[in-house]
């Protein structure tokens, strides 16, 4: 098993260093000085982890993340630098971004902000989750006429979940988290996570955002960092 691939794109050499060290240090890190470079190398070497300088954008930040996530759709994008507002934020997540954290963010919450999306959760401020949810569920909706629903009785990968999957399913598309899933069904967090798990490998999507889009749901992401943070 290759170790953690993490490609850079960043022109600021200053900022290249200071994400470097918040990388785990087992990792193998490629740094890109312009989008041309980086694209390149996302596309060649497929890494696990790309991290974008939204400096390096020549206008529109969105634009950036979306060519990155075009180059190769299994990296996961932390996007890092300013965003404009609350709504090029939003942008950014819809772009295929991962996560998002400022730039000056201190040591510890690059560190943290890495390793969470590299480890496939989400990291974004808790009052921008739903925004997020409604934005692509309404943009990646074939026809307003086809409900969610209809559209996931005809996938034939929901037929392998079991009785108590499907009741995790239902609970996360209500929003419910791995701790409220775990009282709701009288069990322990720890399974509620394995359940979880097995239901990602049935359905072969990666997160419960995929798993709140495919039932029309507003699921709840695990978050690791405080709304303050960005």
């Amino acid at each position: 098993m290759r170790a953690l691939l993490v490609a850079i794109g960043t022109s600021d050499p200053e900022r290249a260093s200071r994400l470097a060290r918040a990388i785990p240090k087992d990792a193998a890190v490629r740094v890109c000085s312009n989008p041309d470079l980086l694209l390149e190398t996302v596309a060649r070497e497929m890494p696990e982890l790309v991290v974008v300088d939204l400096g390096m954008a020549d206008a529109n930040q969105s634009v950036l993340v979306t060519r990155v996530h075009g180059s190769c759709q299994g990296s996961r994008i932390l996007a890092v630098g300013r965003a404009e507002s609350a709504d090029a934020k939003v942008d950014l997540f819809v772009a295929g971004a991962r996560g998002y954290c400022r730039g000056e963010s201190e040591a510890g919450v690059l560190r943290r902000a890495i390793e969470a999306v590299a480890r496939g959760e989400m990291w974004i401020e808790r009052v921008l989750f739903g925004r997020v949810i409604d934005r692509i569920t309404r943009e990646s909706a074939p026809a307003p006429s086809l409900p969610a629903t209809i559209m996931l009785s005809r996938d034939p990968r929901v037929a392998d979940l079991t009785p108590r999957e499907l009741e995790v399913v239902d609970l996360v598309a209500k929003g419910a988290t791995n701790k409220e899933i775990a009282h709701r069904l009288a069990i322990t967090e720890r399974t509620a996570k394995a359940h979880l798990t097995r239901i990602y490998q049935k359905l072969r999507i990666d997160d419960r955002v995929k798993l709140a889009l495919m039932f029309g749901g507003t699921a709840r992401t695990p978050m690791t960092t405080p709304a303050a943070v960005d």
